[in-house]
């Protein structure tokens, strides 16, 4: 409802949170901002350990194909989330392989 809020004021209307929250429960709408925060699926603080360091850290990227990143999204669908993957060569930033599933397994890959 902030985001709303900031929206209307942003175009010049003179609007408080209060009145925003009372229409949205008058026409029964919800916002899809602020809701539950998604848990983390990984713990961000072991990526600070030395146990994985960035092999990249350093190294002068001069041709195609020298360094691949791989990256796990969640994205929100009606249904729940999807998981998209991809694949991109640092060089030239070109998604070389992606992949999206309703769900993350054990052994999921991208495939070309």
């Amino acid at each position: 409802m902030e985001r709303i809020c900031g929206v209307i004021r942003r175009d010049e209307h003179a609007i408080s949170y209060p009145v925003v929250k009372k229409i949205m429960a008058q026409e029964g709408l919800k916002s899809c901002h602020l809701r539950r925060k998604q848990l983390s699926l990984t713990d961000s603080r072991d990526a600070h350990s030395d146990e994985y360091q960035n092999l990249a850290k350093g190294l002068e990227i001069r041709k195609p194909f020298q360094v691949l990143s791989s990256d796990i999204s969640y994205i929100r669908t009606g249904e729940g989330f999807d998981y998209l993957c991809q694949i991109r060569d640092v060089y030239t930033n070109v998604v070389l392989a992606s992949c999206q599933e309703k769900r993350m397994k054990r052994n999921w890959f991208c495939m070309p």
